[in-house]
């Protein structure tokens, strides 16, 4: 017996993976049946001891098909639903940093005592953006400093960090 899967299992898996993204997240992306076959075909993975049967491609290609029409008749939320999420959200996020936007101008302030300097280009609004997501996450890891800190905010920072050196490099500063 080959250790290769045959067809009908990895049909199955793509069916169960579509079924599974259908379920969690209607938005997402469904697996291309169609390149799950064509590779099958490519390799000679065996079906019954047979050569992929191209009946069995456009059957795949159909279920795929179905479940795209299953997926665009599936309910679109409304904007009150929309909204109870992001409330959702910012009560989930309210209570990990608190009113952290709150005490931001005061924060910019203390770093910028004469105000902003005069921003003549993109590149310095660019840097200006940067630099103030950097600030926000500096302000949100601090409200959990003493909780052991927040790894996504330290790991976002490391990002806006990077982003702000490459604006800086390409400014030639």
């Amino acid at each position: 017996m080959s250790n290769k899967p045959n067809l009908m299992t990895l049909l199955i898996a793509a069916m169960m993976a579509n079924a599974a993204k259908v379920a969690q997240d209607e938005d997402a992306p469904l697996p291309d049946l169609d390149a799950i076959l064509s590779g099958a075909r490519q390799k000679g993975t065996p079906i019954f001891n047979a050569k992929l049967d191209p009946d069995m491609a456009a059957a795949a290609q159909r279920m795929d098909a179905e479940v795209a029409a299953f997926r665009s008749a599936q309910k679109r939320p409304t904007a009150p639903e929309i909204l109870r999420k992001g409330a959702d959200t910012y009560e989930e996020r309210n209570s990990l940093y608190g009113d952290s936007y709150k005490v931001y101008g005061a924060v910019m302030k203390a770093m910028f005592p004469d105000g902003l300097p005069d921003f003549a280009t993109v590149a310095d609004f660019n840097r200006l953006g940067v630099f103030s997501m950097i600030v926000s996450k500096i302000m949100r890891y601090a409200s959990n400093i003493g909780n052991g800190g927040h790894f996504d905010s330290a790991l976002d920072l490391s990002v806006y960090a990077a982003m702000l050196a490459e604006l800086t490099e390409e400014e030639g500063k």
